[in-house]
């Protein structure tokens, strides 16, 4: 079991991890949203950006299921989450003086190395940190992250427009700081038992294990099918406000919008996951992503734009949550950090790469409003395997009629 010292030491440990969450959220927050501003404040074409990001999503499987293995094999998701932020600050205080695409192409991935693989190890660590001290849900520590996320977007937004792009960055690097700090008073005391289980190494061995679990590797396709269309939704929304008459200020609001919508679903994500099947859960994230893709297909203006970014708490929250619990039930007690990063490397991605890819050609071909219109039949393609997929598991499995999800024992 996991020990945190008596009620006090597990009410701290709750206030560490939300104001880690709450740090990381903005740390994210200079960082993700202006990504294909600054290259576009580099004179970037397109097709280049779409390339750069189809080469980070690319680094990105990697990364996650490197590092997930990592912290699984020397038992220390903390170690592992601090030494990777502390590169990634590192690095990104050489953006504001890069201005080569030849440079960038190399620079962004190596960021990426680092940046991409904390976002399943921090929710792999909270999981961990708060499923034996206390009855807190993962939502309810999540939600923090999204209000960090959507003070620092707005104010970010306003700095970029009243100096430059390269402000975020430096934000990004104090910022990054005092998560390391905060980090540092997060150990995690665990017994012989789980000790042990840890010392084992973590190997390809490890990962067949998994890949030959039905419910595990077919979710992670339909995900994977799913973040093709995604991908440019999070990427070219900057693109597409420019289209739609709106600026970098608008395009703050736009991304402030987005995550603080987050916030009501992760306060009642133990209430809904308790009402609610998780599968259900995922396949309404899956089809409102549908029909978020095909309103900004047709976005005329800057303000239809942030309206629909209301949508992200019924298709990004649903998804994340549901993801993240349904990928922890499956997966064994050994190997919790490296299921949930590999997990997010295969859709995010690997499907980043496949969307960034098209995503980038199409745009310059066909139109923005034509790319998210494709995305949106994407998406629904990606509903309809998972309920397939669901379906033929429940042939599978005889008698049995439902998945089990770890929630229902």
């Amino acid at each position: 079991m996991i020990h945190f010292g008596g009620c006090k030491g597990i009410q701290q440990k709750l206030i560490n991890f939300s104001v880690l969450h709450f740090l990381f959220g903005m740390v994210l927050a200079c960082y993700l949203p202006f990504f294909v501003v600054y290259l576009l404040d580099r004179k970037i074409d397109n097709t280049t950006i779409g390339n750069i990001l189809m080469i980070n999503s690319l680094v990105s499987v990697f990364a996650q299921i490197l590092w997930g293995i990592i912290s699984d094999r020397i038992g220390s998701i903390q170690r592992v989450f601090i030494s990777c932020l502390t590169c990634t600050i590192l690095l990104n205080l050489l953006l504001p003086f890069t201005h080569q695409a030849r440079i960038l192409i190399i620079l962004l991935p190596m960021i990426t190395f680092f940046l991409i693989p904390l976002i399943p190890l921090l929710d792999s660590w909270t999981l961990k940190g708060i499923k034996k001290g206390s009855s807190q849900s993962y939502g309810s520590i999540r939600l923090w992250n999204s209000i960090g996320y959507t003070v620092t977007a707005v104010f970010a937004g306003k700095l970029v427009s009243s100096t430059s792009i390269n402000s975020v960055f430096f934000l990004f690097s104090i910022l990054g700081c005092m998560i390391i700090f905060i980090g540092f008073k997060l150990k995690i005391v665990d017994s012989h038992e789980e000790a042990s289980q840890k010392a084992r190494l973590s190997s390809l061995t490890d990962i067949k294990k998994l890949l030959k679990n039905y419910q595990y590797v077919t979710f992670l396709f339909s995900c994977c099918i799913l973040y093709i269309a995604v991908s440019p939704l999070f990427s070219f929304i900057p693109e597409l406000m420019n289209q739609s008459g709106g600026n970098e200020g608008l395009y703050g609001i736009a991304v402030a919008v987005s995550a603080i919508s987050e916030v009501p679903i992760f306060y009642l994500s133990l209430k809904i996951i308790n009402k609610f099947k998780i599968h259900h859960l995922i396949a309404a994230a899956f089809a409102f992503y549908a029909l978020r893709m095909l309103i900004l297909s047709s976005a005329s203006s800057p303000q239809i734009i942030i309206i629909s970014q209301c949508m992200q708490s019924i298709t990004y929250s649903l998804f994340l949550i549901g993801s993240v619990h349904y990928i922890d039930s499956l997966a064994p007690k050994e190997l919790k950090a490296t299921a949930l990063s590999l997990g997010s490397s295969v859709y995010g991605g690997l499907g980043g790469i496949i969307g960034n890819y098209f995503a980038g050609r199409l745009i310059d071909i066909a139109g923005i409003f034509s790319a998210y219109r494709a995305g949106s039949f994407i998406c629904f393609s990606a509903l309809v395997l998972f309920i397939l997929f669901l379906w033929l598991g429940r042939c599978l499995n005889g008698k049995q009629d439902k998945i089990q999800t770890g929630f229902e024992a």
